[in-house]
């Protein structure tokens, strides 16, 4: 959890939140993205996700991707 919320702190803007209809948002610039086919999160529903890296091919994905709650999210963002 720790390792996690440092993580949070330097890297906020590469986060994404669970929207209603099962995708995610990008919580800066709020684009549609999935969790990559590769990642062990991939099939699964989390509040939010941390990613390393976003991936442009037919669809928008996130790949290196951990799992992270939102208000966490909130307080790496507000400083």
């Amino acid at each position: 959890m720790f390792i996690l919320k440092s993580f949070l702190r330097g890297f906020a803007t590469n986060t994404a939140r669970l929207v209603p209809d099962g995708s995610y948002r990008t919580v800066v610039g709020n684009q549609t993205v999935a969790i990559h086919p590769s990642s062990v999160l991939f099939g699964k529903k989390v509040e939010a996700i941390l990613y390393n890296e976003f991936v442009f091919t037919n669809r928008s994905y996130a790949r290196g991707v951990s799992a992270v709650q939102m208000d966490w999210v909130g307080e790496a963002l507000s400083g």
